[in-house]
């Protein structure tokens, strides 16, 4: 399949259930897709944004992780607590091979999320 193809069978997915089993589907053919399709450097340049004004011992979540790219580019900048986040358990797999993340959660954005409640210090 194109990838434009695969990128509107993904938007075009009916409800969270659809979605999470589209991306599972496309999971271990992911990032190579992006980075030969694309040149996908978004979860570089996000990552020096978010390196300049959040410290290296800050919780990080990575909410919609998908395969993991944030995660890379966040611990090569030196971020150690950093939890994933997606909808597709396929995607979170993936993820997991990589080793950046502390935790691993298939969750929905938009719902309650199950995290504990962080205290805030100033």
């Amino acid at each position: 399949m194109e990838q434009q193809d695969k990128l509107q069978w993904i938007y075009s997915s009916r409800g969270n259930e659809e979605l999470a089993e589209r991306y599972n589907q496309w999971a271990k053919d992911y990032d190579a897709d992006l980075e030969g399709d694309y040149a996908w450097q978004g979860p570089v340049f996000s990552t020096d944004l978010l390196a300049k004004h959040v410290p290296k011992d800050a919780r990080i979540l990575d909410a919609g992780a998908g395969t993991g790219l944030v995660g890379v580019a966040l611990a090569q900048r030196g971020y150690r607590d950093i939890v994933a986040m997606d909808l597709s358990k396929g995607m979170l797999e993936e993820a997991g091979k990589k080793s950046v993340y502390r935790e691993l959660r298939q969750m929905v954005m938009g719902e309650t999320l199950d995290f504990p409640p962080i205290p805030l210090t100033r």
